[in-house]
């Protein structure tokens, strides 16, 4: 029987966007911020994170040049003479 469960991480999860809100909202009144900063703050955060994963996204699908093509843009044009 195939292990299914090594794709499951890959998908976002809504269900737990609200637990992690919830526990460094919790953890962010425990230290004694008020609850509405407490919540925007844990809000920022994820804010944060997903902003920094979609630009990793991007500059993953977008691709890095080829070394020959960077050494090729590097190098002055030659001229026969």
């Amino acid at each position: 029987m195939r292990n299914r469960s090594a794709g499951v991480s890959c998908r976002p999860s809504f269900s737990s966007y609200r637990i992690q809100e919830g526990a460094l909202a919790f953890l962010f009144v425990g230290l004694g911020l008020p609850a509405e900063v407490a919540l925007a703050a844990s809000v920022l955060n994820r804010l944060a994170l997903l902003v920094t994963v979609l630009l990793g996204g991007v500059l993953l699908v977008r691709g890095r040049p080829r070394l020959a093509e960077r050494k090729a843009a590097a190098e002055p044009e030659r001229v026969a003479g």
